[in-house]
């Protein structure tokens, strides 16, 4: 019922009252589990996608696959609980008060391709560190090359969980005077391969290997990252990063396939963002395996495999794809 919501873009009591009777037991039994009970099912249906998208020729490196880490926040209207975030945000000329929840999201990515392996609801005053540590133990059976993120997890409590789990990390350079000062230094010397210390401020210090590109004059990019690197120059790693653009495209995907509601269980919303991660999922391995496949086609292949009264014959789709049963 949840990818037929997802599918005919309704919400789930709408389904319920189409396809069923009265949807109140369905929601009494949902309210009964809680958000680490949902948890354990929606991360185990996650990972399971790893296992079928391998099974069915998906390309896995032998030295293990690229991840990337990333935050997304969900506007919220209900009560507050220890995962609601509450931030000001500009309105004009005023300002106000929002309350959101936030989802950490770990995903394999590739070329033209994105694989969500699992979720976590971010709590309130939870610090970066303790996240990503939550996040890389509750990935199993599957062996990471290295770790990709943006800006905000320049962190050194976050870098140093990283290397207590044994893995290499790729973080983009904050600019701040430091970092803009080795670029100086680096236009100059033509040395773009630098060692620094990071956190100074705050008293977390941590010596850190940067590596600084230039776009043009004043204009730079620059990288740290714990992987022993051939090279002294940031291209590869530019290289390596842009990879990462794909988990933006996901969540887009993502998106698409997120099921409307308006009830403020935390673990009835959470198995909502799950699903929708799932069925974008199976989008991406059927595109891997066999054929680009856009997202309204999906949805038209996923509507004739929910729907009982389908026949074993063919059924064209669009001009260039022919679903057959």
């Amino acid at each position: 019922m949840l990818v037929d919501s997802a599918v005919e873009k309704l919400s789930l009591d709408a389904i319920c009252c189409l396809r069923h009777e009265c949807p109140d037991r369905l929601f009494f039994y949902l309210n009964q589990i809680g958000v680490a009970g949902m948890l354990e099912y929606t991360n185990r249906a996650l990972q399971q996608c790893y296992a079928v998208w391998k099974r069915n020729g998906g390309r896995v490196s032998p030295w293990g696959c690229l991840v990337a880490i990333d935050l997304t926040s969900f506007e919220y209207y209900g009560e507050r609980d220890e995962y609601v975030h509450e931030y000001v945000k500009p309105a004009g000329r005023k300002y106000k008060h929002i309350k959101v929840r936030k989802y950490a999201t770990l995903s394999i990515v590739a070329p033209r391709f994105k694989l969500c392996l699992c979720i976590l609801p971010v709590r309130k005053g939870e610090k970066l560190p303790e996240l990503v540590d939550r996040l890389l133990g509750s990935v199993r059976g599957v062996k990471i090359r290295c770790i990709v993120m943006d800006k905000e997890f320049y962190n050194v409590g976050v870098l140093e969980k990283i290397e207590a789990h044994g893995l290499h990390y790729l973080v983009p350079i904050v600019h701040k005077e430091s970092a803009d000062l080795l670029y100086w230094i680096s236009t100059t010397t033509n040395k773009w391969k630098w060692k620094y210390m990071m956190g100074v401020a705050r008293k977390e210090r941590k010596q850190v290997t940067g590596y600084f590109h230039e776009y043009r004059t004043g204009d730079y990019a620059g990288f740290i990252t714990n992987r022993e690197m051939k090279t002294d120059t940031a291209e590869k790693l530019l290289e390596l990063y842009g990879k990462r653009w794909n988990i933006e495209n996901g969540f887009k995907e993502a998106k698409d396939f997120l099921i409307k509601t308006t009830s403020k269980n935390h673990a009835y919303r959470l198995l909502l963002y799950a699903i929708s991660h799932l069925l974008a999922n199976v989008q991406n391995i059927v595109r891997d395996t066999r054929f680009r496949v856009r997202y309204y086609e999906m949805r038209e292949i996923l509507r004739l495999i929910l729907d009982p009264l389908t026949e074993k014959k063919e059924y064209p789709i669009t001009k260039r794809l022919i679903a057959k049963f």
